[in-house]
Parts: C-alpha cells; structure tokens; sequence
C-alpha cells in the first residue's frame, strides 16, 4: 500500500487515508448486493400481491395440508388396528384370567380336600400307630411269658456248688460248657442235654418269631437224633449231628470225622443260641461266651438280674421290632462270632485236653524184697503195667518219681 503519509508500503493500517483506500472495495460490493436483494425484495412482493401468486401459495399449503391429513388418516388406521389387536389380546388375557382362576379355585379345593384327608390319615394312623405299639407291648410280654413258661417246663436252672462251681441243668441233665465238659460228661448225658437244649431254643425261637441261622432238625423215623443244617461256607450247606454215640475220645480216636462233625455241629448250635439272646439285646460276641450256651440261654429266659431290654420285642415276623430292615441289619452286623472260630476255640481245646490226658503220674513204686518183680497199674485212656526190674534195681530206687509219658495206641515211637 502506497501511504501519502510515509510514503512506504506497509501491511499495517496507520492514517486516515490508509484505512479508506483498505476498506472502499467491501463497501462498494455491499452497496451492490443490497441494492439486488431490495429490487428481488420489491419482485417478491409484487407477485404475492397479485392472484396467481396467492393461488399458487394457497395451493401449496392444501398440499401441505392434504399431506398432513394423509398422514393423520394412516396413524389413526394404524391405531385402530393396534386397538383391535390389543382389545383382542386383552380378552384372550381375560379368558386366561378366568381359566387360572378356574384352576386355581379348583386347585385350592383341591389342596383343602387334601388337607383334610391328610389331616384324617394323619390321624388314624397316630391312632393305629399307638394301638400296634400297644398290641406290640402286649405281644412282647406274651411272647417272654411262654419263653419263661417253656424254660421252666424244660427244667431249665442255675446250680451252684459247695465248690463254687455253676452248672445249667436242663431236664435234670447238665449242659456242658464247650471249653470244660465234653470230655468229663458222659456221652449219654451230652446227648440228652443238646436235644433238651435244640428243642427249647426252637421253641423260644417260635415264640419269638426269629429265623435261626442254622436250621435245627427235630428227631424223626429216620433220624431218631437232633441234627442242625447249616452253611460252612458260601455254597456248602450241610446238615450235622447233634448227639455221641460214643464218649468224645474214643470217637476222636476211633472215627476222626464224626468227631469233627460233632464239633461243627454243637458249634452250630452254639451260635444259633448266642444269635437268639443277641436279637434279644442280651450281646454275647465272644467266642468263650459263645461255647456256654446253657450259661447264655439261662441268662436270656431264667435271669432276673441279667438286663434283657429288647425281650420279645425283636422278631422276624413283626412290623415294628423288624430285624429285617436296613437299620436292624446294621445293628445286626455287629455279631461278629463266626462259625470258624467257634470251632477252632473247641476243637483246639479238646487237643489240649486230649494232650493233657496222655501225661499220667506215675506213683510210688516199691520193689519186692526178695527178687520178685513188683507190678504198679498206671491209671489213663488204656490201662497200662510198669514191670520192676529184679533183684538189685529195685530195691535201690525204691520209687519212681515224676511224669512219665505213655503213648497212645499206634503212636510212633
């Protein structure tokens, strides 16, 4: 810019004649465009003044209006549909309505019905509950009475020695004791008391209402003895006697498997007694106890000071007192007396007892005095003659002290 001022050209605005020569090309373009928008002004305004430009803008505004009004008819249409749809709707709901409520008015009576039927069930089976625990007490005293009642008819008693010793008598005849009896008892009478002992405890089983481990065989034409049948293991079950047709060591001597039957058979028996008095509350789970079934059986029926709490009331053929549901056989696992150690504890004491027998005690033997041999008799299983020496020996020993061991028939030397 050439300033009349300076004289030098320079982007800044300094005088008064700088800024009029900067700012006169702007004010000319706008006099220009104001000028053309009031002559379009002044065009606008004579054509709405006339007819044709009413018409036209009268034309335009019903077209607005016409689409409007389309528009409005189109949402009412779609409003009334979707008022039908909805009052369609509202009554299927109301239909559902009153069927739930049909449903639920039934399912309510229902549900009273129920209560009072449960409420009725409810209580007769309290009251049929209380009158079978009644019946059951009852039963259970009936049940101990015949059992007593059965003892006693058979005889069955406690008897004490001046010795201190107890034996179980059972019909006049005592019972052995497994462990002490078998080989001081004559046969006869270990006979008579294990068929006394069988027919009892059948009997007191009936009574009771058990199922016995072993079956227990009453005398028949056939058979004229007591047997018991039994399983020795998982597939063999076996039926065995019950009675000696010789005393034990001879049979144990003469016929090695009747006597091992016997054994397997009293122990049968042994365990059947030791279950019955277990059923009964009376527990007995061990193997000593087990072979003293007189001492067991007593003790169940007799004893008045041996606590029983469980008496009558455990069976097999009840419904309350079951030993056949899940929480009685469980109860009933803790018998732990197996018929294998019943036997190995008698058949080993009967070893022992066998073993004990063949030491006899040789008493005093006094030689003769003028060279005969003197002869001492050595009481044992056989009878046996100990021959003095002659002359000298005998008269210089003079006896012959101590144990001597005799041998059995047979036995190797």
């Amino acid at each position: 810019m050439q300033c009349s001022i300076c004289t030098l050209d320079k982007p800044t605005i300094i005088c008064v004649s700088c800024a009029r020569g900067t700012l006169w090309p702007q004010r000319y373009d706008l006099l220009l465009q104001t000028s053309a928008r009031d002559t379009l002004s002044d065009k606008i305004h004579e054509h709405l003044e006339s007819l044709s430009g009413q018409t036209a803008t009268q034309q335009r505004e019903s077209a607005q209006l016409q689409l409007t009004l389309h528009e409005i008819h189109n949402q009412k249409a779609s409003l009334a549909t979707a008022r039908e749809a909805a009052m369609v709707r509202v009554e299927e709901l109301r239909r559902e309505n009153e069927r739930r409520r049909a449903v639920l008015e039934e399912a309510m009576g229902l549900r009273d019905r129920l209560e009072a039927e449960v409420s009725s069930v409810q209580r007769e089976t309290k009251r049929w509950i209380s009158r079978s625990k009644t019946l059951h007490g009852r039963i259970a005293e009936a049940r101990g009475y015949l059992c007593r009642e059965a003892a006693g008819l058979y005889g069955l008693r406690q008897k004490r020695r001046k010795s201190g010793r107890v034996d179980y008598v059972i019909g006049g005849v005592a019972i052995p004791n497994y462990l002490t009896d078998l080989n001081t008892h004559p046969h006869q009478q270990i006979t008579a008391s294990l068929s006394h002992l069988s027919h009892l405890l059948l009997l007191t089983a009936h009574y009771l209402s058990l199922k016995l481990p072993n079956e227990i065989l009453l005398p028949t034409q056939s058979h004229p003895f007591t047997q018991i049948r039994g399983t020795l293991n998982a597939r063999h079950t076996v039926t065995r006697p019950l009675s000696l047709p010789a005393p034990l060591s001879t049979l144990s001597r003469d016929n090695p498997a009747s006597h091992t039957k016997f054994i397997e058979g009293i122990s049968l028996l042994a365990i059947n007694v030791a279950y019955t008095c277990f059923t009964q509350g009376l527990e007995i789970n061990d193997v000593d106890a087990v072979c003293a079934p007189g001492a067991n059986l007593w003790s169940l029926l007799v004893s008045r000071d041996t606590p029983v709490p469980a008496f009558g009331r455990m069976s097999h053929g009840s419904c309350l007192g079951n030993l056949a549901t899940a929480g009685r056989v469980a109860g009933m696992a803790r018998f732990r007396v197996g018929f294998k150690s019943v036997v190995e504890k008698v058949r080993n004491t009967l070893q022992g007892e066998t073993i004990v027998a063949d030491w006899d005690l040789v008493g005093d033997v006094v030689g003769g005095g003028g060279g005969g041999g003197g002869n001492a008799v050595v009481g044992g299983n056989a009878d046996r003659e100990v021959d003095g020496e002659d002359g000298g020996k005998g008269g210089r020993e003079g006896r012959m002290p101590g144990w001597t061991r005799i041998r059995a028939p047979g036995e190797e030397r």
